[in-house]
């Protein structure tokens, strides 16, 4: 498994280029990506870098693991808080409602992210035995920033 050498000259996600006129970032939009993945003889490697693959520093991680069948996690939105999902082991689903549009994603490859920007309602539902779902999260936890629906938003 080898790499070119980073010579710096390649443009880079988030990085701005020498030179470049400074714009205020675009917005964020839910999506569904797939995470840099090196794959040989010996196994799947992904890294990650905050600000390189992903649209943010990282300022937090965290994991969620042994769900009993049939229990959801989340039913919350995030303030402004932006966070990336992956399924490192198992599978989950996810669905989030941003007001206007519900949508429904399966995570089930650790090679595999969705980007939920803040301020977007989630639900993860359907774990499967051993599932472990990790968040890279844009903010520190702050109590403040979790907004539960006592009536959930997706019916």
């Amino acid at each position: 498994m080898t790499q070119p050498a980073d010579t710096g000259a390649e443009a880079r996600v988030g990085q701005p280029q020498p030179g470049a006129p400074s714009t205020p970032a675009a917005p964020l939009e839910l999506s569904l990506f797939e995470l840099p993945t090196f794959a040989d003889a010996r196994g799947s490697l992904s890294a990650i870098e905050g600000q390189i693959d992903i649209p943010f520093l990282i300022r937090r991680v965290f994991y969620i693991f042994d769900v009993p069948e049939g229990a959801t996690r989340a039913s919350h939105s995030v303030g402004t808080v932006d966070e990336v999902l992956i399924a490192l082991s198992g599978s989950f689903d996810v669905l989030t409602v941003d007001g206007a549009q519900r949508r429904e994603f399966s995570l089930e490859r650790p090679s595999q992210g969705l980007l939920i920007p803040g301020h977007i309602w989630r639900k993860l539902t359907a774990f499967s035995p051993g599932a472990v779902c990790m968040v890279l999260a844009s903010k520190r936890y702050a109590d403040s920033d979790y907004r539960p629906f006592s009536v959930d938003p997706a019916g």
